[in-house]
């Protein structure tokens, strides 16, 4: 299968307008990263499991761009306050930096070897290979994720 960053794009866009505090939740209470919870989604729907080792490839591969966004995000929400326009700038670059994550990722599982499955649950190994552990409170958070 050759996945699409375009079409990761949109499905993230729908997805995260939809569920947009329970991904932040996520991102700010577990130190989960978006992206890689939107591709987990992403990946489930179109029935395909990662491994363990796979997510770790995927997690080693946007590491730079990971750094660059957390930066990016802290500068942004320092301006929340302070200028609304340079704020809205802010958030435009952040979401390209995003966007540019996204095709990172994609390109690393486009050379990957990724097993088809009937109902997959990729957020768990996502976690594991995150070096986070899958608590109970994280569970409840996945679940809410998928109604």
């Amino acid at each position: 299968m050759n996945w699409q960053a375009s079409e990761f794009w949109q499905f993230s866009l729908d997805c995260y307008q939809q569920k947009q505090h329970q991904f932040l939740q996520l991102q700010d209470n577990f130190n989960l990263n978006v992206n890689l919870l939107l591709f987990a989604k992403f990946a489930d729907k179109q029935n395909r499991l990662l491994t363990v080792t796979q997510w770790q490839q995927i997690i080693v591969s946007i590491e730079q761009s990971n750094q660059i966004i957390q930066q990016h995000r802290k500068t942004r929400r320092l301006a929340r306050n302070n200028n609304s326009s340079l704020y809205k700038k802010l958030l435009e670059q952040e979401l390209q930096l995003e966007q540019n994550q996204q095709q990172q990722i994609i390109n690393t599982v486009n050379n990957l070897q990724i097993m088809t499955e009937i109902k997959p649950n990729n957020a768990g190994p996502y976690c594991i290979a995150a070096g986070i552990d899958v608590t109970p409170p994280l569970v409840e958070r996945f679940h809410q994720l998928n109604n």
